[in-house]
């Protein structure tokens, strides 16, 4: 008797217990909230963010990053070990529950990493919609030169038979210009200046994750404002957006205007004032609607 009260008392145990883990496991997300825009700011020590995404178990995503760098030795040279003289401040950032979770060692956040990571990257190349239709990034990040260039990345969709569907470019308009220092190259034959002023991230290459409602992330790091951020958008297939930091920050340029523009190829500076110009005028005219 007392053999089958223990027996009773155990199992009533676990099963409180087990509770709170059955409930974490429950898959919540979709649906998903109506998250569409999110910034999230970083220390200016910042140079590199080091974005990664993984997926959670309740369907949610964890956007990690560094949020700050402490510096070890009193120097700050630009030729530093950074395993051994700057150690970094890891956050988790959950996007649709907008919690954080910070990781106090590299150790610490790799082991997570190892224990969440999906052996099938979310991290893909193509992002592919439930009506066969694709986007990726452009041109293919198969390593040519040309895709190695910056200045020629957009996105493209095309529908399931390969009809190009829109290329556009996302760009970010800085608060204030960002002056760097010129580096002799063949890019800025004709500008004599020691400094040019960079107006415009452009154009902004970003991660892109599918979610199951046939909408998708980008995520990116605004390394030139101020303060230094990382940008969460949510868009639907036709690039549409509720995030209100499209058409006041962050921009949608079609590739076709882009190259009518004919930005001068040897004068940075210039090319961003044109650039930044036009996108004021844009910013003062429409918006690029909402999905419904």
């Amino acid at each position: 008797m007392v053999k089958k009260i223990l027996t009773i008392f155990i199992l009533l145990f676990l099963c409180i217990v087990s509770v709170p883990n059955a409930e974490e496991a429950v898959k919540k997300y979709p649906p998903y909230p109506d998250v569409w825009g999110i910034e999230l700011p970083v220390s200016k020590n910042v140079t590199y963010a080091g974005i990664d995404v993984i997926k959670m178990p309740d369907g949610d995503f964890m956007v990690i990053y560094t949020e700050d760098w402490k510096y070890l030795n009193s120097r700050k040279a630009k030729d530093f070990n950074l395993s051994r003289d700057k150690v970094g401040k890891f956050v988790g950032f959950f996007v649709f529950s907008s919690k954080k979770k910070e990781f106090l060692s590299d150790d610490k956040l790799n082991n997570f990493m190892e224990k969440m990571r999906q052996e099938d990257s979310i991290l893909k190349r193509s992002v592919v919609f439930s009506d066969g239709s694709n986007l990726k990034q452009m041109p293919d990040e198969s390593g040519s030169p040309k895709g190695n260039n910056p200045i020629d990345w957009y996105l493209e969709r095309k529908d399931k038979n390969g009809k190009v569907l829109f290329q556009k470019k996302l760009l970010y308009i800085y608060d204030r210009p960002h002056r760097e220092k010129m580096q002799m190259s063949e890019r800025n034959f004709n500008y004599k200046g020691e400094y040019y002023f960079e107006r415009v991230n452009w154009p902004m290459e970003m991660r892109r994750i599918h979610l199951e409602d046939d909408t998708f992330l980008l995520v990116g790091f605004i390394e030139h404002q101020k303060p230094k951020s990382i940008i969460i958008i949510r868009f639907d297939k036709d690039l549409k957006t509720k995030s209100d930091l499209i058409n006041k920050k962050l921009f949608l340029m079609d590739e076709g205007i882009y190259k009518k523009m004919q930005l001068p190829p040897i004068d940075d500076n210039k090319a961003h004032k044109l650039l930044y110009e036009y996108l004021i005028e844009q910013k003062k005219g429409g918006s690029y609607g909402n999905p419904k």
